[in-house]
Protein backbone atom coordinates (compact mmCIF):
# COMPACT_ATOMS: atom_id res chain seq x y z
CA UNK A 1 0.00 0.00 0.00
CA UNK A 2 0.95 3.56 -0.95
CA UNK A 3 0.99 6.49 1.74
CA UNK A 4 2.05 9.73 1.74
CA UNK A 5 3.58 10.65 5.06
CA UNK A 6 5.80 13.69 5.35
CA UNK A 7 9.54 13.65 6.89
CA UNK A 8 8.13 15.63 9.75
CA UNK A 9 5.43 12.86 10.33
CA UNK A 10 7.45 9.40 9.87
CA UNK A 11 9.82 11.53 12.52
CA UNK A 12 6.91 10.40 15.05
CA UNK A 13 7.74 6.99 16.07
CA UNK A 14 3.97 5.56 15.95
CA UNK A 15 3.51 7.03 12.18
CA UNK A 16 7.08 5.66 11.36
CA UNK A 17 5.77 2.37 12.56
CA UNK A 18 2.21 2.69 11.34
CA UNK A 19 3.97 3.38 7.83
CA UNK A 20 6.22 0.14 8.15
CA UNK A 21 2.90 -2.20 8.39
CA UNK A 22 0.70 0.06 6.17
CA UNK A 23 3.68 -0.75 3.29
CA UNK A 24 3.18 -4.71 4.01
CA UNK A 25 -0.04 -4.94 2.95
CA UNK A 26 -0.57 -5.55 -0.87
CA UNK A 27 -4.51 -5.80 -0.98
CA UNK A 28 -5.03 -10.04 -1.22
CA UNK A 29 -7.89 -9.63 0.72
CA UNK A 30 -6.97 -13.06 2.55
CA UNK A 31 -7.63 -11.28 5.79
CA UNK A 32 -11.29 -10.26 4.93
CA UNK A 33 -12.19 -14.50 4.56
CA UNK A 34 -11.31 -15.20 8.21
CA UNK A 35 -12.86 -11.37 9.48
CA UNK A 36 -15.80 -12.52 11.92
CA UNK A 37 -17.71 -8.66 11.45
CA UNK A 38 -16.98 -8.46 7.59
CA UNK A 39 -18.72 -12.20 7.90
CA UNK A 40 -21.32 -10.89 9.64
CA UNK A 41 -21.95 -7.71 7.66
CA UNK A 42 -20.60 -8.51 4.01
CA UNK A 43 -19.19 -4.68 4.26
CA UNK A 44 -15.48 -4.59 3.09
CA UNK A 45 -15.07 -0.72 5.72
CA UNK A 46 -15.82 -4.01 8.31
CA UNK A 47 -12.81 -6.20 7.12
CA UNK A 48 -8.90 -5.61 7.70
CA UNK A 49 -8.39 -4.38 4.41
CA UNK A 50 -10.95 -1.55 4.18
CA UNK A 51 -10.06 -0.73 8.00
CA UNK A 52 -6.50 -0.49 7.09
CA UNK A 53 -7.52 2.03 4.22
CA UNK A 54 -9.26 4.16 7.22
CA UNK A 55 -6.08 3.78 9.61
CA UNK A 56 -4.20 5.44 6.60
CA UNK A 57 -6.38 8.28 6.11
CA UNK A 58 -6.95 9.11 9.78
CA UNK A 59 -3.28 9.34 9.68
CA UNK A 60 -1.97 10.95 7.24
CA UNK A 61 -4.55 13.50 7.81
CA UNK A 62 -3.71 14.14 11.34
CA UNK A 63 -7.43 12.84 12.50
CA UNK A 64 -7.85 13.32 16.67
CA UNK A 65 -11.95 13.52 15.87
CA UNK A 66 -12.72 11.51 12.47
CA UNK A 67 -16.10 11.32 11.17
CA UNK A 68 -18.06 8.75 12.74
CA UNK A 69 -19.16 7.27 9.97
CA UNK A 70 -15.72 6.09 9.28
CA UNK A 71 -14.61 5.32 13.40
CA UNK A 72 -17.83 3.19 14.14
CA UNK A 73 -16.03 0.90 11.29
CA UNK A 74 -12.71 0.69 13.63
CA UNK A 75 -14.94 0.73 16.53
CA UNK A 76 -16.14 -2.59 15.54
CA UNK A 77 -13.22 -4.21 15.66
CA UNK A 78 -12.78 -7.20 18.02
CA UNK A 79 -9.03 -7.09 17.69
CA UNK A 80 -8.91 -10.65 17.52
CA UNK A 81 -6.25 -10.42 14.85
CA UNK A 82 -7.50 -13.74 12.97
CA UNK A 83 -6.36 -11.24 10.18
CA UNK A 84 -2.85 -11.29 11.33
CA UNK A 85 -3.02 -15.40 11.28
CA UNK A 86 -4.24 -15.50 7.47
CA UNK A 87 -1.80 -12.51 6.40
CA UNK A 88 0.45 -14.24 3.91
CA UNK A 89 2.61 -10.51 4.06
CA UNK A 90 3.35 -9.75 7.85
CA UNK A 91 0.97 -7.09 8.23
CA UNK A 92 0.96 -5.96 12.32
CA UNK A 93 -2.62 -5.24 11.56
CA UNK A 94 -2.25 -5.40 15.59
CA UNK A 95 0.16 -2.39 15.86
CA UNK A 96 -2.04 -0.24 13.61
CA UNK A 97 -5.12 -0.85 15.02
CA UNK A 98 -3.49 0.27 18.66
CA UNK A 99 -1.98 3.04 17.35
CA UNK A 100 -4.61 4.93 15.62
CA UNK A 101 -6.90 4.18 18.77
CA UNK A 102 -4.54 5.81 21.38
CA UNK A 103 -5.30 8.90 18.75
CA UNK A 104 -9.23 8.65 18.88
CA UNK A 105 -9.40 7.73 22.20
CA UNK A 106 -11.19 11.25 22.53
CA UNK A 107 -13.24 11.97 19.88
CA UNK A 108 -15.90 13.88 20.19
CA UNK A 109 -17.88 12.69 16.94
CA UNK A 110 -18.97 9.86 18.73
CA UNK A 111 -22.61 9.33 20.03
CA UNK A 112 -22.98 10.62 23.08
CA UNK A 113 -24.05 7.10 24.67
CA UNK A 114 -21.28 5.92 23.31
CA UNK A 115 -18.78 8.23 24.91
CA UNK A 116 -20.79 7.49 28.34
CA UNK A 117 -20.70 4.13 27.92
CA UNK A 118 -17.08 3.59 27.25
CA UNK A 119 -16.29 6.10 30.69
CA UNK A 120 -18.46 3.89 32.70
CA UNK A 121 -16.23 0.50 31.63
CA UNK A 122 -13.17 1.95 32.14
CA UNK A 123 -14.08 3.71 35.75
CA UNK A 124 -16.10 0.32 36.94
CA UNK A 125 -15.09 -2.70 35.46
CA UNK A 126 -11.05 -2.56 36.31
CA UNK A 127 -12.12 -1.27 39.92
CA UNK A 128 -13.72 -4.43 41.66
CA UNK A 129 -15.29 -2.43 44.32
CA UNK A 130 -17.03 -0.48 42.20
CA UNK A 131 -17.84 -3.30 40.01
CA UNK A 132 -19.25 -5.57 42.96
CA UNK A 133 -21.40 -2.31 43.96
CA UNK A 134 -22.87 -1.70 40.22
CA UNK A 135 -23.70 -5.29 40.54
CA UNK A 136 -25.46 -5.46 43.55
CA UNK A 137 -27.64 -2.48 41.80
CA UNK A 138 -27.69 -4.38 38.37
CA UNK A 139 -29.66 -7.29 39.99
CA UNK A 140 -31.80 -5.03 42.10
CA UNK A 141 -32.87 -2.82 39.04
CA UNK A 142 -32.33 -5.25 36.00
CA UNK A 143 -35.94 -6.49 36.11
CA UNK A 144 -37.32 -3.98 35.92
CA UNK A 145 -35.14 -1.36 33.92
CA UNK A 146 -33.64 -3.97 31.24
CA UNK A 147 -36.65 -4.45 29.06
CA UNK A 148 -37.23 -0.80 28.95
CA UNK A 149 -33.36 -0.81 27.94
CA UNK A 150 -33.89 -3.58 25.22
CA UNK A 151 -36.42 -1.04 23.55
CA UNK A 152 -34.34 1.85 22.80
CA UNK A 153 -31.54 1.35 20.70
CA UNK A 154 -29.12 3.74 21.85
CA UNK A 155 -29.82 2.26 25.32
CA UNK A 156 -29.25 -2.01 24.58
CA UNK A 157 -25.27 -1.76 25.08
CA UNK A 158 -26.02 -0.80 28.77
CA UNK A 159 -28.27 -4.12 29.16
CA UNK A 160 -25.22 -6.01 28.31
CA UNK A 161 -23.06 -4.32 31.05
CA UNK A 162 -25.84 -5.27 33.11
CA UNK A 163 -26.12 -8.72 32.20
CA UNK A 164 -23.87 -10.57 34.54
CA UNK A 165 -25.10 -8.87 37.19
CA UNK A 166 -28.59 -10.53 36.36
CA UNK A 167 -27.07 -14.23 36.06
CA UNK A 168 -24.75 -13.91 38.57
CA UNK A 169 -24.13 -12.87 42.51
CA UNK A 170 -20.46 -11.10 42.48
CA UNK A 171 -18.35 -12.00 45.17
CA UNK A 172 -15.04 -10.93 46.43
CA UNK A 173 -11.75 -11.55 44.94
CA UNK A 174 -9.61 -13.59 46.17
CA UNK A 175 -6.16 -13.10 47.63
CA UNK A 176 -3.38 -14.23 49.81
CA UNK A 177 -0.51 -15.78 50.28
CA UNK A 178 -0.84 -19.67 49.32
CA UNK A 179 1.78 -22.25 50.68
CA UNK A 180 2.05 -25.68 48.26
CA UNK A 181 -0.20 -28.33 48.85
CA UNK A 182 1.96 -31.15 47.39
CA UNK A 183 5.28 -31.88 46.38
CA UNK A 184 4.88 -31.61 42.82
CA UNK A 185 7.29 -30.22 40.08
CA UNK A 186 6.60 -26.33 40.69
CA UNK A 187 9.33 -27.24 43.55
CA UNK A 188 8.42 -24.62 45.52
CA UNK A 189 8.85 -21.60 43.06
CA UNK A 190 6.77 -18.30 44.28
CA UNK A 191 4.74 -17.08 41.47
CA UNK A 192 1.88 -14.68 41.42
CA UNK A 193 -1.64 -15.13 40.18
CA UNK A 194 -3.44 -13.12 38.72
CA UNK A 195 -7.40 -12.86 39.20
CA UNK A 196 -8.08 -9.96 37.37
CA UNK A 197 -11.17 -7.77 37.68
CA UNK A 198 -14.11 -9.15 35.89
CA UNK A 199 -13.28 -12.13 36.78
CA UNK A 200 -12.45 -11.62 40.71
CA UNK A 201 -15.76 -10.44 40.74
CA UNK A 202 -17.83 -12.99 38.70
CA UNK A 203 -15.52 -15.73 38.11
CA UNK A 204 -14.27 -16.33 41.67
CA UNK A 205 -14.18 -20.28 41.42
CA UNK A 206 -12.19 -19.94 38.26
CA UNK A 207 -9.72 -18.11 40.30
CA UNK A 208 -10.00 -21.12 43.07
CA UNK A 209 -9.50 -23.87 40.40
CA UNK A 210 -6.13 -22.62 38.76
CA UNK A 211 -5.06 -21.37 42.68
CA UNK A 212 -5.90 -25.42 43.75
CA UNK A 213 -3.91 -26.67 40.76
CA UNK A 214 -0.82 -24.11 40.84
CA UNK A 215 -0.34 -24.91 44.60
CA UNK A 216 -0.86 -29.27 43.77
CA UNK A 217 1.80 -29.11 41.34
CA UNK A 218 4.41 -27.68 44.25
CA UNK A 219 3.77 -23.53 44.21
CA UNK A 220 3.93 -21.44 46.74
CA UNK A 221 1.22 -18.89 45.04
CA UNK A 222 0.49 -14.93 46.04
CA UNK A 223 -2.18 -12.83 44.98
CA UNK A 224 -0.84 -9.25 46.07
CA UNK A 225 -4.04 -6.65 47.05
CA UNK A 226 -2.88 -4.03 45.14
CA UNK A 227 -2.79 -6.09 41.81
CA UNK A 228 -6.07 -5.92 39.65
CA UNK A 229 -6.97 -5.18 36.31
CA UNK A 230 -4.02 -6.07 33.49
CA UNK A 231 -5.28 -2.56 31.91
CA UNK A 232 -6.85 -4.43 28.59
CA UNK A 233 -9.64 -2.86 28.66
CA UNK A 234 -8.19 0.56 28.79
CA UNK A 235 -5.80 -0.38 26.10
CA UNK A 236 -8.58 -1.78 23.80
CA UNK A 237 -10.58 1.89 23.94
CA UNK A 238 -6.92 3.71 23.58
CA UNK A 239 -6.53 4.87 26.36
CA UNK A 240 -3.07 4.08 26.95
CA UNK A 241 -1.85 6.27 29.98
CA UNK A 242 -4.17 4.46 32.27
CA UNK A 243 -3.18 0.92 30.49
CA UNK A 244 0.48 1.91 31.78
CA UNK A 245 -0.59 3.22 35.58
CA UNK A 246 -2.48 -0.44 35.50
CA UNK A 247 0.72 -1.94 34.15
CA UNK A 248 3.01 -0.10 36.95
CA UNK A 249 0.99 -1.00 39.58
CA UNK A 250 0.89 -4.56 38.82
CA UNK A 251 4.95 -4.75 38.50
CA UNK A 252 4.90 -2.83 41.91
CA UNK A 253 2.50 -5.44 43.67
CA UNK A 254 4.38 -8.19 42.07
CA UNK A 255 7.69 -7.06 43.04
CA UNK A 256 7.00 -6.39 46.50
CA UNK A 257 5.53 -9.65 46.80
CA UNK A 258 8.55 -11.18 45.90
CA UNK A 259 7.43 -13.25 42.81
CA UNK A 260 9.58 -14.42 40.67
CA UNK A 261 6.90 -15.27 37.27
CA UNK A 262 3.88 -14.11 37.11
CA UNK A 263 0.44 -16.49 35.77
CA UNK A 264 -2.17 -15.70 34.04
CA UNK A 265 -5.55 -17.90 33.87
CA UNK A 266 -7.25 -15.42 31.35
CA UNK A 267 -5.78 -15.58 28.28
CA UNK A 268 -6.74 -12.06 26.86
CA UNK A 269 -4.99 -10.67 30.39
CA UNK A 270 -2.23 -12.93 29.42
CA UNK A 271 -1.76 -10.90 26.27
CA UNK A 272 -1.54 -7.59 27.65
CA UNK A 273 1.07 -9.25 30.78
CA UNK A 274 2.96 -10.07 27.83
CA UNK A 275 3.36 -6.77 26.83
CA UNK A 276 4.49 -4.95 29.91
CA UNK A 277 8.25 -4.65 28.43
CA UNK A 278 6.87 -2.69 26.03
CA UNK A 279 4.10 -0.78 27.88
CA UNK A 280 6.67 0.29 30.42
CA UNK A 281 9.70 0.82 28.51
CA UNK A 282 10.36 4.53 28.79
CA UNK A 283 9.60 4.14 32.37
CA UNK A 284 12.92 4.58 34.12
CA UNK A 285 12.29 2.67 37.64
CA UNK A 286 10.08 -0.15 35.87
CA UNK A 287 11.71 -0.88 32.36
CA UNK A 288 13.88 -3.38 33.98
CA UNK A 289 11.33 -5.33 35.87
CA UNK A 290 8.87 -5.02 33.56
CA UNK A 291 10.96 -6.87 31.06
CA UNK A 292 11.64 -9.59 33.43
CA UNK A 293 8.08 -10.23 34.52
CA UNK A 294 7.07 -9.88 31.27
CA UNK A 295 9.63 -12.38 30.37
CA UNK A 296 8.29 -14.63 33.19
CA UNK A 297 4.73 -14.21 32.29
CA UNK A 298 3.10 -17.39 31.85
CA UNK A 299 -0.37 -18.63 30.56
CA UNK A 300 -1.63 -21.18 33.12
CA UNK A 301 -1.12 -23.61 30.48
CA UNK A 302 1.93 -22.44 28.82
CA UNK A 303 3.64 -22.94 32.49
CA UNK A 304 1.85 -26.34 33.04
CA UNK A 305 3.10 -27.66 30.04
CA UNK A 306 6.83 -26.51 30.72
CA UNK A 307 6.86 -28.78 34.11
CA UNK A 308 9.56 -31.54 34.10
CA UNK A 309 6.42 -33.14 35.76
CA UNK A 310 2.66 -33.29 35.77
CA UNK A 311 0.76 -32.78 38.31
CA UNK A 312 -0.99 -36.68 39.71
CA UNK A 313 -4.48 -35.91 38.03
CA UNK A 314 -7.23 -38.17 36.61
CA UNK A 315 -10.54 -37.25 35.20
CA UNK A 316 -13.24 -38.42 37.94
CA UNK A 317 -15.61 -40.34 35.05
CA UNK A 318 -15.19 -40.50 31.39
CA UNK A 319 -16.14 -36.66 30.44
CA UNK A 320 -16.64 -35.72 26.58
CA UNK A 321 -15.49 -31.46 26.62
CA UNK A 322 -16.07 -29.12 23.52
CA UNK A 323 -12.88 -26.73 23.44
CA UNK A 324 -13.39 -23.43 22.86
CA UNK A 325 -9.58 -21.73 21.91
CA UNK A 326 -10.15 -18.32 22.59
CA UNK A 327 -8.79 -15.50 19.91
CA UNK A 328 -6.33 -14.13 22.65
CA UNK A 329 -4.82 -17.85 22.94
CA UNK A 330 -5.31 -18.81 18.96
CA UNK A 331 -4.01 -15.39 17.11
CA UNK A 332 -2.33 -13.70 19.52
CA UNK A 333 -0.60 -16.37 21.66
CA UNK A 334 -0.67 -19.01 19.68
CA UNK A 335 -0.84 -21.75 22.03
CA UNK A 336 -4.56 -22.91 21.33
CA UNK A 337 -3.53 -26.22 21.86
CA UNK A 338 -1.89 -26.48 25.03
CA UNK A 339 -4.68 -27.11 27.22
CA UNK A 340 -6.75 -29.39 25.41
CA UNK A 341 -3.37 -31.04 25.47
CA UNK A 342 -3.71 -30.85 29.28
CA UNK A 343 -6.90 -32.33 29.31
CA UNK A 344 -6.42 -35.08 27.31
CA UNK A 345 -3.58 -35.79 29.83
CA UNK A 346 -5.94 -35.69 32.55
CA UNK A 347 -8.40 -38.16 30.93
CA UNK A 348 -10.63 -36.10 29.35
CA UNK A 349 -11.97 -36.63 26.39
CA UNK A 350 -11.56 -33.04 24.29
CA UNK A 351 -12.91 -32.08 21.17
CA UNK A 352 -13.06 -29.15 18.88
CA UNK A 353 -15.53 -27.50 17.02
CA UNK A 354 -16.33 -26.21 13.40
CA UNK A 355 -14.83 -22.98 12.47
CA UNK A 356 -12.24 -22.67 15.61
CA UNK A 357 -10.88 -19.35 14.56
CA UNK A 358 -14.00 -17.52 14.47
CA UNK A 359 -14.18 -14.75 17.07
CA UNK A 360 -17.72 -15.58 19.91
CA UNK A 361 -18.07 -11.96 19.81
CA UNK A 362 -16.58 -11.35 23.42
CA UNK A 363 -13.56 -9.91 22.01
CA UNK A 364 -12.18 -6.45 23.86
CA UNK A 365 -15.20 -4.59 25.05
CA UNK A 366 -17.44 -5.49 21.87
CA UNK A 367 -19.94 -7.55 23.91
CA UNK A 368 -20.97 -4.00 25.39
CA UNK A 369 -20.15 -2.05 23.16
CA UNK A 370 -21.99 -3.91 20.19
CA UNK A 371 -24.42 -6.11 21.64
CA UNK A 372 -25.90 -7.28 18.11
CA UNK A 373 -23.08 -8.01 16.37
CA UNK A 374 -21.53 -9.86 19.32
CA UNK A 375 -24.87 -11.97 19.80
CA UNK A 376 -24.84 -12.92 16.26
CA UNK A 377 -21.29 -13.81 16.56
CA UNK A 378 -22.01 -15.98 19.74
CA UNK A 379 -25.36 -17.57 18.23
CA UNK A 380 -22.85 -18.94 15.63
CA UNK A 381 -19.95 -19.91 17.57
CA UNK A 382 -22.56 -22.08 19.71
CA UNK A 383 -23.92 -23.73 16.52
CA UNK A 384 -20.73 -25.51 16.30
CA UNK A 385 -19.98 -25.47 20.35
CA UNK A 386 -23.27 -27.38 21.53
CA UNK A 387 -23.06 -30.60 19.91
CA UNK A 388 -24.43 -34.14 21.38
CA UNK A 389 -22.59 -35.85 23.38
CA UNK A 390 -20.51 -33.31 24.81
CA UNK A 391 -21.17 -32.19 28.87
CA UNK A 392 -19.29 -28.77 28.63
CA UNK A 393 -17.44 -26.60 27.05
CA UNK A 394 -14.33 -25.39 28.12
CA UNK A 395 -12.62 -22.69 27.10
CA UNK A 396 -9.14 -20.47 28.51
CA UNK A 397 -11.14 -16.78 28.52
CA UNK A 398 -13.51 -15.28 31.55
CA UNK A 399 -14.70 -12.91 28.88
CA UNK A 400 -15.76 -15.58 26.10
CA UNK A 401 -17.28 -18.04 28.81
CA UNK A 402 -19.38 -14.99 30.66
CA UNK A 403 -20.57 -13.74 26.95
CA UNK A 404 -21.44 -17.55 25.70
CA UNK A 405 -23.05 -18.69 29.32
CA UNK A 406 -25.93 -15.78 28.59
CA UNK A 407 -27.27 -18.42 25.82
CA UNK A 408 -25.82 -21.71 25.96
CA UNK A 409 -27.59 -24.54 26.92
CA UNK A 410 -24.31 -26.28 27.38
CA UNK A 411 -22.64 -25.91 30.87
CA UNK A 412 -19.49 -23.63 30.38
CA UNK A 413 -16.16 -24.01 32.53
CA UNK A 414 -12.59 -22.89 32.69
CA UNK A 415 -10.07 -25.47 31.58
CA UNK A 416 -8.29 -24.88 34.77
CA UNK A 417 -11.79 -26.26 36.78
CA UNK A 418 -11.67 -29.36 35.08
CA UNK A 419 -7.81 -30.01 36.02
CA UNK A 420 -8.93 -29.18 39.37
CA UNK A 421 -11.34 -31.75 39.45
CA UNK A 422 -9.37 -34.14 38.43
CA UNK A 423 -7.03 -33.15 41.49
CA UNK A 424 -9.80 -33.55 43.83
CA UNK A 425 -11.47 -30.46 43.82
CA UNK A 426 -15.35 -30.14 42.85
CA UNK A 427 -17.20 -30.79 40.32
CA UNK A 428 -17.51 -27.89 38.19
CA UNK A 429 -20.15 -29.50 35.89
CA UNK A 430 -22.24 -29.31 39.15
CA UNK A 431 -25.45 -26.33 38.68
CA UNK A 432 -23.88 -25.17 41.95
CA UNK A 433 -20.48 -25.66 43.62
CA UNK A 434 -21.84 -27.64 46.64
CA UNK A 435 -17.74 -27.76 48.09
CA UNK A 436 -15.44 -25.34 48.44
CA UNK A 437 -11.67 -25.48 47.61
CA UNK A 438 -9.49 -25.79 50.51
CA UNK A 439 -7.46 -22.85 51.98
CA UNK A 440 -9.74 -20.49 50.28
CA UNK A 441 -11.08 -18.68 52.58
CA UNK A 442 -10.00 -15.57 54.84
CA UNK A 443 -6.41 -15.78 54.51
CA UNK A 444 -3.35 -13.89 56.96
CA UNK A 445 -2.44 -10.74 54.44
CA UNK A 446 -1.11 -7.96 56.13
CA UNK A 447 -1.81 -8.79 59.27
CA UNK A 448 -5.29 -9.02 58.82
CA UNK A 449 -8.15 -10.81 56.83
CA UNK A 450 -7.35 -10.48 53.56
CA UNK A 451 -10.92 -11.82 51.83
CA UNK A 452 -12.36 -7.77 51.57
CA UNK A 453 -11.30 -6.17 48.80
Amino acid sequence: MQTSFTPEQLRDPDIAAANEELRKCVHCGFCMATCPTYLISGDELEAPRGRIYQIRTILEEEQASPPWSVLKHLDTCLTCLSCTTTCPSGVGYDKLIDIVRRRTAAAQTRPTSRRILRRILMEVVPRPARLRRMAKLGRMTAPFIMPLMNAIAGLRPFTALLEPARRQRPERPLFGEFPPLDDGPGQGRRVALLTGCAQGVFGRAISEATLHVLRMAGFHVVIPRAAGCCGAMESHLGEHERARARGAANVRSWMEAGAEAVVIDASGCACTVKNYAALLADDAALAGPAQRLADNAFELAELLSSLPGRPAWHAPRPVTIMWHAPCSLTHHLRMADLPRKLLEDAGFVVLEPAEAHLCCGAGGANAVLEPEVAAQLRQRKLSHLQLPGAEAIASANFGCIQHMAAEARTPLVHYAQLLAWALGGPDPLMAARKAPFPGTGKVACNGGACDCR
